[in-house]
């Protein structure tokens, strides 16, 4: 959880709660510190709900493939409330793509978005197709 409490005019202190438990047995524990470093400085700008779908809902699921499907389901309400503004709320698009039945397809569909766009070898066309 992530409190922002004020400090003064315009300045916060950024205050994370969190359950942390001990590695498993063979890990590498460096690897696991450089990955939670990384974590709790991004996690000022996450989303409550892609918090929400890693954490709490789906903990097989990273935080970047939340953070896509938070971020697809926010660009899909515009267009689609066009259409009916009451069935495809902000929260029942985002209930639609996480339920049990559809969340694999979801993390799927992030995965093939991460792979298009990694830096070091992003899909091409062909692959894509």
């Amino acid at each position: 959880h992530v409190d922002l409490v004020s400090t003064g005019p315009d300045e916060f202190v950024s205050q994370i709660r969190m359950h942390v438990e001990p590695l498993r047995e063979g890990a590498d524990s460096e690897e696991a510190f450089d990955l939670l470093k990384k974590e709790i400085k991004r996690i000022k700008w996450l989303d409550p709900a892609t918090i929400e779908l890693c954490v709490n809902k789906y903990p097989w699921l990273t935080m970047e493939r939340a953070e896509i499907i938070t971020a697809f389901c926010a660009l899909m309400h515009p267009v689609m409330a066009k259409q009916n503004s009451f069935i495809f709320s902000k929260a029942n698009i985002m209930d639609l793509v996480t339920k049990k039945r559809s969340i694999n397809h979801s993390a799927a569909i992030a995965d093939l978005f991460l792979a298009r766009f990694d830096p070091t070898n992003p899909l091409s066309d062909d692959e894509l197709n």
